[in-house]
């Protein structure tokens, strides 16, 4: 196999092993939607995780989707136009809550996306998890250092982020890698600097 052709693998398996149990993980987009679908789809992978994808929401197809699957929107979310901010995303989040469902974002969700889901956060390997502990306090990610997942993260990536990634004019694979490469970087992303 060509190095970094099982980087989207190994970054939707750490995506998904970061999402607890039966919860919804929330995606930014096709980088990090299209590899877990196929680990859940093809491998039958995780399949407890409910994958909404931030950019689809305003799709009225998609809402309809996760209306008749999951319950994560009301009917009346269905034909609702969906205006960008954030309450979608914030309904599935209190729907996912209310039922018991842990809902967790992935790392690639930015600052703001995650703020307009819900304030407190923590960090779990690859993924912020909505913290309904209290533990985090308002407007914060709870990022406690050395822990088992940074831990795994490393044991995980290691032998794919030592590969070295063919140039491409996509940065995506470049920037998967410098995730699973460092928990530093998981830092930086929970403060909003890229």
């Amino acid at each position: 196999a060509a190095p970094g052709a099982r980087i989207p693998a190994t970054w939707a398996r750490m995506l998904l092993d970061a999402t607890p149990a039966h919860g919804v993980l929330v995606a930014a987009g096709d980088n990090d939607t299209y590899p877990v679908w196929y680990l859940q789809e093809v491998m039958g992978y995780r399949r407890d995780v409910r994958v909404v994808t931030l950019p689809l929401l305003p799709a009225a197809w998609y809402r309809a989707e996760l209306h008749r699957r999951d319950r994560l929107l009301p009917e009346s979310a269905v034909t609702m136009w969906d205006v960008g901010d954030g309450s979608t995303a914030r309904e599935i989040a209190r729907r996912a809550e209310a039922e018991g469902r842990p809902v967790a974002v992935s790392l690639y969700v930015d600052r703001a996306d995650r703020d307009a889901i819900g304030r407190r956060w923590r960090a779990n390997g690859m993924t912020f998890v909505l913290d309904t502990t209290g533990r985090a306090a308002a407007d914060s990610v709870v990022i406690e250092p050395e822990t088992a997942w940074a831990e795994r993260l490393a044991a995980v990536a290691r032998p794919v982020v030592a590969r070295r990634v063919r140039p491409s004019t996509d940065p995506a694979q470049e920037y998967f890698q410098s995730l699973m490469r460092c928990p530093a970087h998981v830092v930086q992303r929970a403060r909003g600097v890229d």
